[in-house]
């Protein structure tokens, strides 16, 4: 059982970050676990609820490698996703998408064009500013052809 809190962010960062809760919860286990080893643990008063997903392939290899040594594994996991909780939108977006983030963070100080592609559309954009939206808490980049969420796009180079 997770906070109900947990669950809440779950279903808003799914929407905001286009992905299925499935997809994020194998995601934050992989990259949060690292964090949660490297001794990051909070835990949250919350009402109690249940979290299900299923395992992808490679997450279910790479579970089974980190929690071999567990004692306690309902609460290995509770950690992990009470430590993403607790992260501000902005840094658990960061973590998540690091690759992205260094690849934009190039373009940008390069001042060079960058191929995105935004919903059902290819633009040609220089990249001018890479900022946390003060309405959102999210990435949002500042280019020649407007501002976007860094969920929005996907690089095309």
């Amino acid at each position: 059982m997770v906070s109900k809190l947990v669950l809440d962010i779950l279903d808003r960062d799914s929407k905001h970050f286009n992905m299925t809760r499935e997809k994020l919860c194998n995601e934050i286990l992989i990259i949060f676990s690292i964090r949660k080893m490297q001794g990051i643990d909070r835990e949250e008063l919350d009402e109690k609820t249940y979290l299900q997903f299923t395992l992808t392939q490679s997450t279910t290899e790479y579970y089974k490698a980190i929690s071999s040594g567990i004692q306690d594994e309902p609460k290995f996991i509770r950690n992990i996703f009470t430590g993403y909780t607790h992260l501000n939108p902005f840094y658990r977006e960061i973590i998540l998408f690091r690759d992205k983030l260094i690849v934009l963070k190039d373009y940008c100080l390069k001042k060079e064009k960058l191929h995105i592609s935004i919903g059902n559309r290819l633009e040609e954009v220089i990249v001018e500013e890479i900022k946390r939206c003060q309405m959102t808490d999210y990435i949002k980049l500042k280019t020649n052809k407007g501002e976007f969420y860094l969920n929005e796009l996907r690089i095309i180079y």
